[in-house]
């Protein structure tokens, strides 16, 4: 059955809120159709929500500017398509910036093989790794490492039987890393990492592909997103 805009919305809803209760200190809100989650970090990469299109939605993205700002918390709020009649009013009266927009996007069915390749990609299982893991992330989107390593690559998260940390070498040299979540008929793909430095080189598709192809062979039928 083909993806909907709405069901990868719930989706990606659920695995963060499964993503942050494994964070320790975190706090969350998993109600209607929205999803907060807030860590403390020093960037809104760190503090986050999710709101759909449930009527309760607006009340709990008024508590959320409530809490942000009283806290002086860097934040980022995420909004579906359909959401955004109802909440781009409310955003704008309380002075939100709209940083753009990003897709959704979704793939379903078999992968086409790939060729040999000078890569290697490994799914994380020791601590020691998830620490190359925060280093890919912290240069990719330049966070603060020592955040990411108690908050996105805390070992801790190996413990989680629904996230996968994959993380592709060249001649044992950390290239590219991506995080999945979900372990049903449809899987989630987030925080793609490639350093500035060593992108273009096809590093990043190969993770991206790698990690695919695991859950594929672990009973994924798809969508992938």
């Amino acid at each position: 059955m083909a993806a909907t805009a709405a069901g990868l919305w719930t989706n990606a809803r659920r695995d963060l809120a499964m993503f942050f209760s494994y964070i320790d200190g975190a706090e969350t809100v998993l109600r209607g159709s929205a999803f907060v989650g807030l860590t403390g970090g020093p960037s809104a990469d760190f503090n986050m929500a999710l709101f759909g299109e449930d009527p309760d939605d607006l009340a709990i993205f008024h508590d959320f500017v409530t809490r942000v700002n009283a806290t002086r918390l860097p934040a980022l709020a995420m909004v579906s398509g359909a959401a955004g009649r109802l909440l781009a009013p409310a955003a704008e009266a309380k002075g939100l910036i709209e940083a753009g927009t990003a897709p959704l996007m979704a793939r379903a069915g078999a992968l086409e093989d790939t060729p040999a390749s000078e890569f290697v990609t490994k799914r994380a299982t020791e601590a020691r790794e998830m620490s190359i893991f925060g280093e890919l992330a912290a240069s990719a989107f330049a966070l603060d490492k020592a955040w990411l390593d108690r908050t996105y690559a805390d070992a801790a998260l190996l413990d989680a039987p629904a996230l996968g940390f994959y993380i592709t070498y060249r001649r044992d040299v950390p290239m590219s890393a991506v995080c999945t979540s979900g372990a049903g008929s449809t899987v989630g793909i987030w925080t793609m990492s490639t350093p500035p430095e060593k992108q273009r080189q096809g590093a990043g598709r190969a993770v991206l592909v790698a990690a695919m192809q695991d859950h594929l062979k672990r009973g994924a039928p798809g969508p992938l997103s």
